[in-house]
């Protein structure tokens, strides 16, 4: 594991938003056991919209932004940039570029960080790489960012091929990614996600208590966590709830697009965001996982971080036809039931059903058990430390 280095560490989002933990911030704790890490916020990806989501997580950047360095213990500072919206504008970027270099400059003479090493999770944040005197840069790349809904895609693209050629080395979360990222800098290794086995397998803990938003739905309970998003395919979502009137289904994430198709569908529940840590208590009340994604170019390169979280909890998964899902299966056979279609995806979940035995349960958390977020940062370590010695 990396030791006694500093890392400026250009995180894909907010930290610790509603106790909401993705990867990158399983990866900047595991960074923090050894070294000290100054978390910067997203800058984001795509203009703002004039709507009170956006406009409220402006306003509470720009309170941050006058603040010093919050500490969260004695290896682990966030700030929080403020930039100029508009990244698709070149004079912009570059305007924001360099505010983004001085500020980060100014924080790291005041915490005394020295010949750090630099991650980067946006391409947003291209203009930063070579420029903090960083002794080493990584580019970890979650997702097909050029992809995403309302970003500029050309500019994003073009972003990106910047910090390509310029990071020392990079990481993939998924083959797909790999493949692409690899054409333009060879030194890119692919990274999956891990999983907080611990936090997870409590599912299984018969003293686990379900919460009182969830115990009295009745069951069969097919279940999601995760963002209600663009990406998610709620019309398959729709035609599951309509088919299957007997059966409950659980949707626990924040909603960020219009549902109101399920208005008068008595047997979906949007419970909203819950804490990361209260997962397992609501997935214990699931017979069936589901990962109801679109197929489009985003998805295409995504490894969702739920399905090893949904293994852990030792629950059958269904999902949609995700590339990087299906070579998973491959390498783990039948480990996930792979829906084709919406009628295909429903007989996934009846027959999935008939897999909830005690055999079946400790067969799927074994698959995930030893690849944690503690082993992804070993490998993520090595591989960087074998890069430094040749600095």
């Amino acid at each position: 594991m990396l030791k006694n280095h500093d890392i400026i560490y250009m995180a894909g989002h907010d930290y610790n938003l509603t106790d909401c933990k993705i990867s990158t911030d399983h990866i900047a704790g595991q960074l923090s056991v050894h070294n000290r890490v100054l978390y910067v916020e997203s800058v984001g990806l795509r203009s703002p919209r004039m709507n009170k989501n956006d406009m409220g997580r402006i306003l509470r950047k720009v309170k941050r932004f006058f603040r010093l360095p919050k500490k969260i213990n004695e290896r682990f500072y966030v700030i929080s940039p403020v930039v100029i919206p508009f990244h698709h504008v070149p004079v912009v970027s570059k305007l924001n570029q360099m505010l983004l270099v001085l500020y980060i400059r100014a924080v790291c003479l005041f915490l005394g960080f020295r010949k750090p090493i630099l991650f980067i999770f946006l391409p947003s944040m291209y203009g930063v790489v070579g420029r903090l005197k960083e002794v080493l840069s990584v580019y970890y790349c979650t997702d097909e960012h050029s992809q995403f809904p309302g970003v500029d895609r050309s500019s994003i693209k073009r972003m990106e091929m910047e910090i390509l050629k310029k990071v020392t080395l990079g990481f993939a979360t998924s083959p797909q990614i790999l493949e692409e990222k690899k054409k333009i800098n060879s030194s890119f290794y692919l990274s999956m996600h891990g999983v907080d086995y611990d936090n997870f397998s409590k599912a299984q803990d018969p003293a686990l208590t379900i919460p009182e938003d969830i115990i009295n739905i009745k069951g069969p309970v097919i279940g999601y966590f995760g963002a209600v998003d663009r990406w998610m395919d709620l019309d398959l979502i729709h035609y599951l709830v309509k088919q299957r009137r007997d059966w409950s289904f659980v949707i626990i994430g924040k909603t960020v697009v219009d549902i109101s198709l399920f208005d008068n569908e008595p047997n979906i529940h949007f419970l909203g965001q819950r804490p990361f840590s209260e997962l397992p208590a609501y997935g214990k009340k699931f017979d069936v996982a589901l990962i109801p994604f679109l197929l489009n170019e985003l998805t295409r390169h995504v490894f969702p971080v739920k399905l090893k979280e949904y293994l852990a909890m030792g629950k059958p998964v269904v999902s949609s036809a995700l590339p990087p899902v299906e070579e998973f299966n491959k390498i783990n056979p039948d480990a996930v039931m792979i829906g084709y279609g919406h009628s295909d995806f429903l007989s996934k979940i009846e027959k999935s059903f008939a897999f909830n035995t005690e055999a079946f349960i400790q067969n799927r958390q074994r698959l995930v058990k030893k690849d944690t977020w503690e082993a992804r940062g070993e490998e993520v370590s090595e591989i960087i430390e074998k890069h430094l010695d040749s600095v």
